[in-house]
């Protein structure tokens, strides 16, 4: 448990670089430097400038942050909560592939897999965005303006509200 405040900064105005407490540190490292072992007692902060969105759409392909996505299941359970319902499919689990999102899609008895980034702009940003509130569960979310720029079905907040499982 956390016994003091602590300061997260992610600039993206000169490259990306996260701060805590004014201490640069890389993207690995900030769970451990933050000293703690979940982040459901946190409070998720979503802006709505697309620099952000798109650096979280970036980071998910990284080792060890899609690692936290898959030990979260929230790789599944996003698919299956949210995307399948919107968009009125069938796909099983998002998966990363040469450095990209890809979901997969099951017809018949082959598997296909799309890029998200086909599926629109609209719904790889609130898929990525979904599937990082997956693995950290916070407690509290704090969206701004998420409908702005997002698929029109995935916008509809009682879809986006998917029950987090905790660990």
């Amino acid at each position: 448990m956390l016994d003091r405040d602590i300061h997260l900064t992610i600039s993206i105005g000169d490259g990306l670089k996260v701060f805590v407490d004014s201490e640069e540190v890389s993207t690995s490292d900030v769970v451990e430097k933050l000293g703690i072992d979940s982040a459901e007692n946190l409070v998720a902060y979503i802006p709505s400038t697309s620099e952000v969105v798109d650096w979280l759409c970036e980071a998910l392909v990284e080792d060890f942050l899609w690692g936290l996505v898959e030990k979260s299941d929230a790789h599944v359970d996003v698919v299956w909560e949210v995307v399948n319902k919107a968009l009125d499919e069938e796909y099983t689990e998002v998966l990363v592939r040469y450095r990209e999102l890809y979901i997969r899609k099951v017809s018949g008895q082959k598997p296909y897999y799309v890029r998200v980034r086909d599926l629109g702009s609209g719904v790889e940003k609130a898929l990525s965005i979904l599937l990082w509130l997956g693995a950290i569960k916070p407690k509290l979310i704090s969206w701004d303006d998420f409908e702005a720029s997002m698929h029109p079905t995935l916008s509809r907040c009682h879809q986006l509200c998917y029950p987090m499982k905790k660990s």
